[in-house]
């Protein structure tokens, strides 16, 4: 018994001495790749409010003034037409103000805000623009006696810049017109600055004054209007020097986007 019993645990000493070790499980890393490309955007993007642009809610201007919607990558969307109203014949030195920009929302819904202009840039390539404007000759009428408003001057006052993404802003300038058609500098994105849309208005909503309307304030609109919102940050300026007819003037601005940016 003896002899048997050392055995048997000789026995099972020797089983357990050579159990396998249970290792740890392997573990087999492998990277994948996500991605995403871009081109150059050739969409149209509408008018948007300057006061909160968004691309869910674009609007329809509602005077006759140029419809842009010119298509991408690099567009000019929008710019507003300036009408300064009707007045009294006078000798002295006046300052009108232009008629705020009226449009309509997607609900039909009029409503009145600075006048203003707006860029888009979706080249996807920070390369940078400029708008640029220019008058084309003083305001005249080729049936009148006193046929150009001599010294007359238009100011594009108080810029404001507002976007719809957090793209580094471009700069913006006041600008005195010059009717004998030199070009001024409106909005100036240099390399790295200005992707997306940028809406540049002229003053701001607050800054909106109330005048008592006329039947014929706005073109196209004779009963639409029982007031009007001019806008300060647009203005004309005539000398009282200046003699003139009763009898509507005006000029034509150009509007020029290049893709040639200014530092």
């Amino acid at each position: 018994m003896f002899h048997r019993f050392i055995r048997v645990l000789l026995a099972v000493g020797g089983v357990l001495s050579i159990t396998p070790t249970v290792q740890a499980d392997s573990m087999i890393n492998m990277d994948t790749v996500a991605k995403v490309a871009f081109i150059p955007s050739t969409e149209v993007v509408p008018p948007l409010n300057p006061n909160h642009p968004q691309l869910t809610d674009p609007l329809t201007p509602a005077d006759d003034g140029p419809q842009f919607n010119s298509a991408g990558p690099l567009s000019l969307d929008f710019v507003s037409s300036f009408n300064f109203g009707k007045h009294p014949v006078t000798n002295q030195t006046v300052t009108y103000q232009a008629l705020a920009q009226q449009d309509y929302t997607q609900d039909k819904k009029l409503i009145t805000v600075p006048n203003y202009v707006q860029v888009t840039d979706n080249r996807g390539s920070d390369a940078g623009w400029a708008l640029k404007v220019r008058q084309n000759g003083q305001f005249s009428n080729p049936t009148a006696q006193f046929k150009q408003l001599s010294g007359a001057e238009i100011n594009l006052l108080n810029p404001e810049l507002i976007g719809i993404t957090d793209a580094m802003q471009p700069a913006a300038q006041s600008v005195q017109l010059n009717p004998d058609g030199t070009e001024a500098v409106v909005m100036a994105a240099a390399v790295g600055t200005g992707m997306g849309t940028w809406i540049n208005r002229f003053g701001n909503q607050d800054q909106l004054i109330t005048q008592p309307g006329k039947a014929d304030a706005h073109v196209n609109q004779p009963t639409k209007i029982q007031e009007m919102l001019v806008n300060p940050a647009v203005t004309l300026t005539i000398p009282g020097t200046t003699p003139r007819d009763a009898k509507d003037y005006s000029t034509t601005l150009t509007w020029i986007l290049t893709n040639t940016p200014i530092n």
